[in-house]
């Protein structure tokens, strides 16, 4: 027994790493594809049309994480406790349930987004917002399904379907949300009509998705992927549906909650930019366009190192929730500094590089007069990137270790201070559009603080600050500064996309060597990476002859 729980401990870190591989791999393809699909929708639409894309697009974002944050963690827990103890009929059980609870939420938000798309365009203070509104309905059916099935097979470790339907779903947003804007820009379309034939191209890509995991449940299973890692031979005890379901949902809801808070971010800026703007002179055109400038140039960049992220916190729950389960804490404790090790690593030198580098990332993809708007924006912004890594990898570790409903509270806190800071800080003349971004620095460091403290006093677990903070910071000031150096040398904002280019490339090629000379990266880091006993040999020579 414990050496098959050894063995397997040892297949599912492997499937962990290969899983953020896949899912990194996917969402930087996802966000690319994003960027694509808002570079010629910039053109189209403008700084307005896109104002009222990004309005229907956030409230389509907030009723998705209410249908679908929780649950498909929650059933990742449950199915993979229920593997670690061989129950086969649990596991088939939980499924259909899962089935059935998406089902209903994806019919029931799909009907609130669409009958009640007036009074939400409404609410936001743009009317003509209601057309994009009416058309992104539909796409709440097709992706609670979805996420359904992500939830099941990220339960057995299986992360390649959740990553394949991914960039399905991204590719016919691009393909088809473009040729109908272009359509429709044919015909002659008002600009809200644009924006709503835009934004119609989500629900195909959502459906090819849906129908790719579909196809995927039932090739795996036929190749036997998703068997229960059983280590006695046959069926062992199963628990009732009346028990799954109780269990489902005292996982799910605290983790809805804590995202849909999370998720009053956007809502937040939605409600009372605008507003705000207007009440300290700016036209309600031009509260619009730059509410749209802001949504579509600053916000996408920041989301960028996230999406690096969220993959990892997606193949931790599991595995974590797995292993203790087996009751192996030394080895949780280890998991879960490791992944807030690989965070900072991943966050820090984007933040600082996006933070520095802004105007000239920015104008390598949208216009010059957008890029130069949005800048300043973008430079404030960046640096809440390393604390919503760090929030998202702890609400996950959080929700692994049975305190689900802890990240509701540091939710709450960071809610709160979004809403009044940004209230005032818009609001003051002298802040006025800065106090957008600032406020959302302030709310995930206060939510990211909060979690902290609940990792410490809860579960005793103290993340080392040189390996998590200081190490990764010095590696990163040594890339950027390098960087900047270079790009000023040759010419800065004169110098083109190429030099842009040049000096991120170098940038990464300094980071990835200061990690090493700093010894950010251990060598059980580097033994599980693909052909990693010969790194780990070349790397840590001196630490083995010595």
């Amino acid at each position: 027994m414990k050496q098959l729980t050894k063995t397997t401990g040892e297949k599912d870190r492997r499937q962990f790493l290969t899983g953020v591989l896949f899912l990194g791999g996917a969402n930087i393809l996802v966000k690319i594809i994003g960027l694509l699909f808002k570079i010629p929708m910039s053109y189209y639409l403008g700084d307005e049309g896109m104002g009222y894309f990004n309005s229907a697009y956030q409230i389509y974002t907030w009723l998705y994480m209410f249908s679908t944050a929780g649950l498909p963690v929650a059933v990742s827990i449950l199915v993979a406790e229920a593997r670690t103890r061989g129950e086969v009929a649990s596991v088939r059980r939980i499924e259909r349930l899962t089935v059935s609870a998406f089902l209903l939420l994806g019919l029931s938000s799909t009907a609130l987004m669409f009958f009640g798309a007036r009074p939400l365009a409404l609410m936001i203070g743009t009317q003509d917002a209601r057309y994009c509104i009416a058309a992104i309905a539909p796409t709440m059916l097709f992706i609670c399904l979805s996420s359904a099935m992500r939830g099941y097979f990220q339960g057995f470790s299986e992360m390649a379907p959740s990553a394949v339907s991914q960039v399905l779903e991204a590719l016919g947003k691009l393909l088809v949300g473009v040729a109908l804007a272009a359509y429709a820009i044919r015909r002659g379309y008002a600009l809200p009509l644009v924006a709503a034939y835009a934004v119609a191209g989500l629900a195909v890509g959502e459906a090819a998705g849906m129908l790719y995991l579909l196809l995927a449940r039932y090739l795996y299973q036929k190749r036997g992927r998703l068997a229960v890692l059983s280590p006695l031979a046959g069926e062992v005890a199963h628990t009732s549906g009346r028990t799954l379901l109780s269990r489902l949902l005292r996982i799910a809801l605290p983790i809805t909650l804590s995202s849909l808070v999370m998720g009053l971010t956007g809502m937040i800026d939605l409600v009372i930019v605008q507003r705000r703007l207007q009440g300290i002179g700016y036209l309600p055109t031009e509260a619009t366009a730059f509410y749209g400038n802001y949504t579509t140039l600053v916000v996408p960049m920041f989301n960028l190192p996230p999406a690096l992220i969220y993959p990892i916190a997606t193949a931790a729950v599991p595995l974590l929730s797995a292993t203790l389960a087996a009751g192996n804490q030394h080895g949780a404790k280890r998991l879960m500094g490791s992944v807030l090790r690989v965070t900072s690593l991943i966050a820090m030198p984007c933040a600082l590089g996006m933070a520095v580098f802004s105007r000239p990332i920015l104008r390598l993809f949208f216009r010059e007069d957008m890029a130069d708007t949005a800048a300043p924006l973008l430079s404030v912004l960046a640096i809440g990137t390393l604390f919503l890594s760090l929030l998202t990898v702890s609400n996950a570790i959080l929700q692994a270790s049975g305190l689900a409903s802890r990240p509701i509270f540091s939710m709450l806190v960071g809610g709160g201070v979004k809403l009044a800071t940004s209230y005032f800080l818009i609001g003051t003349p002298v802040v006025g559009t800065l106090g957008v971004p600032l406020g959302t620095v302030l709310c995930y460091l206060a939510a990211m603080l909060c979690n902290l403290w609940v990792l410490l006093r809860r579960l005793s677990f103290v993340p080392s600050l040189s390996f998590t903070f200081f190490r990764p910071f010095a590696a990163a000031c040594l890339s950027v500064g390098a960087a900047l150096g270079f790009y000023l040398a040759l010419g800065g904002d004169g110098g083109g996309r190429l030099l842009i280019l040049a000096a991120i490339a170098l940038a990464a090629l300094v980071y990835v060597a200061a990690v090493f000379l700093t010894r950010s990266v251990t060598e059980e880091d580097v033994l599980l990476l693909p052909g990693g006993k010969k790194l780990a040999q070349i790397l840590y020579r001196q630490k083995q002859t010595a």
